[in-house]
């Protein structure tokens, strides 16, 4: 697992409920190690190994869009290494979620979760607004 990356700023559950609810366009990874059957809805899931090892990452979004991402690990150590190597790709406003899946999921209403997709169909997105 990543050391925590204390220095990557991170975006609240109300503040990503909020852009969702207000129509706004960003992308959202998960990005955790052992995903159960649900996510946060209009996820994408990504294998966080393979992003870190991968020596670029390149998403199906403009690189002034953002990205948040989110994971079960503590201080969202596995997400903000993942931003990390986004923003240095390029990426200007990667973020990960602070608290992860385990914030979101602990809110139940009104944080909409879905059934994922199967696994084996993880071909990237743009998240599509609620409406």
């Amino acid at each position: 697992m990543p050391m925590p990356e204390p220095s990557i700023p991170r975006v609240t559950i109300q503040d990503v409920k909020r852009l969702m609810e207000g129509g706004k366009t960003f992308y959202l990874m998960d990005v955790r190690q052992q995903p159960d059957s649900t996510q946060i809805k209009g996820a994408i899931y990504y294998a966080p190994d393979d992003l870190l090892a991968a020596e670029h990452i390149h998403l199906p979004v403009p690189k002034d869009r953002p990205v948040f991402l989110y994971c079960t690990s503590p201080h969202e150590a596995t997400s903000a290494a993942i931003a990390r190597k986004l923003l240095a790709e390029g990426y200007a406003h990667a973020h990960p979620i602070e608290g992860g899946y385990g914030a979101w999921r602990r809110r139940k209403i009104g944080y909409p979760i879905e059934r994922r997709p199967d696994l084996k169909e993880t071909r990237p997105l743009p998240y599509k607004p609620l409406g």
